[in-house]
């Protein structure tokens, strides 16, 4: 859940599907930078330089929100 009021970093891609390289990637900025509370998950309808995405938009935010293993970076 995003909380506001927090300082919060966004991290945006098209998460097709997310992965642990993704995941990685939220943590190190978590451990990096202390004063980020949450990093919000931001999936892109197109990223450039790659093919269309093969799930819809929704699909990939579904698959967000049932990653428990996020949650704690939110």
């Amino acid at each position: 859940m995003i909380e506001f009021g927090k300082v919060t970093a966004l991290f945006g891609g098209s998460f097709d599907p997310v992965h642990e390289g993704h995941l990685h990637v939220a943590q190190e900025v978590r451990s990096a930078l202390p004063t980020i509370e949450q990093v919000v998950f931001v999936p892109t309808h197109q990223s450039p330089g790659k093919s269309p995405a093969s799930a819809s938009g929704g699909q990939r935010i579904k698959w967000l929100g049932h990653r428990e293993d996020i949650s704690h970076l939110m």
